[in-house]
């Protein structure tokens, strides 16, 4: 295995917390923010994996972009109301940011010497 950026591995399991949170009592399990926790969830943990396998700066801007996408769907279609929603809302908005912030470091960081 090649050296990898500790984002990348952050990243991953975020991925995977992003995933299972409706399943675990955050949102709804049909919801839109439920689906977009599924599919952007994979997302983010399957690009990170091949980031922490073969490190190259796509992958962490792919995942900036998953990460900025699962913040801002998460604000612009809201939650209403209901705890489930409110805390559904808040754990993809804090879940995105975290994602985009770290790929942010890790495009900002050298790559692994033995990839350059």
């Amino acid at each position: 295995m090649h050296d990898s950026l500790w984002q990348d591995w952050m990243n991953a399991a975020l991925g995977v917390w992003l995933f299972l949170s409706p399943m675990i009592g955050l949102g709804e399990l049909e919801s839109a923010l439920a689906w977009n926790a599924y599919i952007s969830g994979v997302a983010i943990a399957l690009v990170a994996v091949a980031g922490i396998t073969s490190p190259q700066r796509f992958a962490e801007g792919v995942n900036l972009v998953l990460g900025l996408w699962v913040a801002l769907f998460a604000i612009v279609t809201g939650s209403g109301t209901s705890a489930e929603g409110v805390y559904a809302t808040g754990n993809q908005i804090t879940v995105g940011a975290i994602v985009a912030v770290l790929a942010l470091l890790a495009l900002r960081a050298p790559l692994p010497k033995r990839i350059r």
